[in-house]
């Protein structure tokens, strides 16, 4: 399963809801939608422990919506004028380790791969000289 690594956007630059929004709401009212990159993709809410990570599957000029709450952290209500931005998250960086790590799985697989097929073709050019080999002894025999 690959893992879904989503853009950052330079310096972080931060917004404010526009709107409270309840725990269980899925679009969020921003004040600059030009903070955020194109969806889908991560805004986080508030800026200490108790924020919250939200996920984003589209993006208007005043609004993120289809919006997957708590992706870390607790869904909230909050209210209007708290911050909210494409913030670096802990997701983040599990994700690039997860990443990380099925790329060197992939290329572990593939020099498996290319070693197997090296040898089953080396094999084959070995059988292919043996019989040439034979052919040309019975050739030489008649």
């Amino acid at each position: 399963m690959a893992t879904t690594l989503y853009p950052g956007i330079p310096f972080s630059p931060q917004a404010a809801l526009t709107n409270n929004i309840g725990a269980a709401d899925t679009i969020i009212e921003v004040s600059d939608a030009s903070a955020f990159p194109p969806a889908p993709n991560l805004a986080t809410i508030g800026t200490d422990e108790d924020g919250e990570t939200v996920l984003y599957t589209a993006k208007t000029e005043t609004a993120l919506s289809g919006c997957q709450r708590g992706i870390e952290g607790a869904a909230r209500a909050w209210t209007a004028g708290e911050l909210i931005g494409r913030n670096f998250t802990a997701k983040d960086h599990t994700d690039l380790i997860a990443a990380v790590l099925e790329a060197g799985a992939a290329a572990t697989a593939a020099g498996a791969a290319a070693r197997a097929a090296q040898k089953a073709a080396s094999t084959a050019e070995g059988k292919a000289a043996e019989a040439a080999e034979t052919a040309a002894t019975k050739q030489d025999a008649l």
